[in-house]
């Protein structure tokens, strides 16, 4: 496996550094609309069942692995195993707003060696905050990326904002670990 000097590659989340679970997390500030949610909680309401996948940032801590891709300088690529949609970050200030969609519009820039990307623009997405947790089309998220580990590692510190499903902005910690390069697995959801 060959480190990482410019985020691409192929990562899976690093279950050692990310104490994920499959539930809504508890502490987090839910409004009530949100409250109910997580009091409702089922495995049974998860979208992937019906073959619908949640965009960000619930589609970037699933335990699939993820393709990270820059085609240009000014564009950069997220492509999820077993998901039929791409991310696209854009480098370039100049943005065109387009439809809104479960992926949002994502802008993105270098602060040092950290790739800081902000996505807005959102549709309304059943778990497209976390497990368990909807999220509306007020969706706000504030991502940073760092290499760490020596390239072998990524930390994505997620800041999620939705008034209507949290009083305050949550904070998701989330680390990847870098697999040997390989294409993605894309297959039918049946």
């Amino acid at each position: 496996v060959e480190p990482s000097t410019d985020f691409t590659g192929l990562w899976v989340r690093d279950t050692a550094r990310f104490g994920y679970t499959y539930r809504p997390v508890p502490e987090w500030p839910y409004t009530d609309y949100a409250m109910s949610q997580v009091n409702n909680f089922s495995e049974l309401q998860n979208p992937q069942l019906d073959c619908l996948d949640p965009g960000p940032p619930k589609s970037t801590t699933l335990p699939y692995p993820i393709q990270i891709e820059r085609p240009d300088s000014e564009t950069v690529i997220l492509d999820y195993e077993g998901a039929d949609h791409t991310r696209v970050i854009s480098l370039n200030s100049e943005l065109v707003l387009g439809a809104p969609s479960k992926l949002g519009q994502s802008r993105g820039w270098f602060e040092g060696d950290v790739l800081v990307v902000e996505t807005d623009n959102f549709v309304a997405d059943r778990w497209g905050s976390y497990t368990g947790v909807d999220s509306s089309d007020q969706k706000h998220l504030l991502e940073r990326f760092s290499l760490v580990s020596d390239g072998m590692g990524l930390r994505i510190e997620i800041t999620l904002t939705d008034p209507v499903m949290f009083k305050a902005p949550v904070t998701i910690d989330y680390y990847m670990k870098k697999l040997a390069d390989r294409e993605l697995v894309k297959v039918e959801c049946t």
